[in-house]
């Protein structure tokens, strides 16, 4: 889907990061060899080695050789906040520009990202299940109506939930072009009377709700909290990490570019009811041992696939072959 959506064309305009050695990789790789991992369950840097090795996906992609995990994280080091924002605000403005909705319904909610080392930003601050260490503390938008990340931001462990809402909210907001907010639906971190002051200014005028901090097992419930969960268990939010504070951010900026697109693969691709995790796809159709053959000029991929199963999954490769935004 990447190649076929024309994510590659748009990174080839956005203001990508160059890499000064001759010896480097090209960045385009870099961003799709990671989203690749990720996919395959690397959720770690080191775990990205795994696929590395993997003669098949390197054949797929075209790739002369792949990098070792260091590559990536050397990588990310060359973003700082103004590249974070041109690239993957770039990247979150092509989604949504190509794909049809309105009148959208907007999730904003919050996640505690526990940390065990001196990385910039890991500092003491709320968190429930692990008092006392230190932690980061991003904010995440949502768009419920098509199920993607719209936007994150990194932030230091002991920054309030509130922190930077009505910055965060605009940033978002101007990914959207000409769509417009139909109702904004809030964590109970966000139950602030200054939030709630911006939202109802004549010029802002934005429906709202919100949940109160009592409601704790209500908000349990609720599938906001179901996606965060999948960003962290299923893509690795809470694990990969770099020493730089933008670095980091990159990478889990990166990481939603990733799950966005795994959530077209499931909307449109599959295409069923049941939305299964990523890490219950990777069994279903991703970690299915195959190799590749040259046969009259034709590449053929052969999959060790029971007969059954063998016509579903032929239906999803020409359905993402003939993938296109709607």
């Amino acid at each position: 889907m990447p190649s076929k959506s024309g994510f590659v064309q748009e990174l080839e305009r956005l203001p990508l990061p160059m890499q000064v050695s001759n010896r480097g990789y090209p960045p385009i790789q870099l961003f799709v060899q990671f989203m690749a991992g990720v996919w395959c369950g690397a959720n770690r840097f080191f775990h990205l080695d795994v696929s590395r090795f993997d003669r098949n996906i390197q054949k797929i992609f075209g790739w002369d050789r792949m990098p070792e995990h260091k590559a990536f994280q050397r990588y990310f080091e060359k973003f700082d906040m103004a590249s974070n924002y041109n690239v993957f605000g770039g990247l979150y403005r092509w989604f949504f520009d190509n794909l049809k909705f309105d009148n959208f319904t907007l999730d904003i909610d919050f996640s505690v990202i526990t940390r065990y080392g001196e990385q910039q930003g890991a500092k003491k601050g709320y968190n429930k299940h692990k008092p006392g260490r230190k932690s980061q503390h991003p904010i995440i938008a949502f768009v419920s109506d098509v199920e993607m990340v719209a936007n994150f931001w990194l932030r230091s462990g002991d920054a309030h939930t509130a922190n930077n809402f009505k910055a965060f909210l605009e940033e978002t907001l101007s990914f959207f072009g000409n769509k417009k907010i139909g109702l904004l639906r809030l964590d109970s971190g966000f139950y602030d009377q200054s939030i709630f002051d911006y939202l109802e200014q004549e010029e802002v005028r934005i429906d709202y709700i919100t949940a109160v901090p009592m409601y704790v097992t209500i908000q349990r419930k609720i599938a906001l909290e179901n996606r965060i969960k999948e960003l962290k268990y299923d893509y690795g939010l809470d694990k990969m990490n770099q020493d730089g504070f933008d670095g980091t951010e990159a990478c889990l900026l990166l990481m939603t570019i990733a799950y966005n697109f795994m959530s077209l693969f499931k909307q449109f691709v599959i295409n069923e009811k049941v939305r299964n995790r990523l890490s219950t796809l990777r069994y279903k159709m991703l970690a299915i041992p195959a190799y590749i053959e040259e046969h009259s000029n034709k590449t053929i991929i052969k999959m060790a696939l029971q007969m059954n199963r063998r016509a579903w999954i032929r239906k999803l490769w020409d359905k993402s072959a003939a993938f296109q935004f709607y």
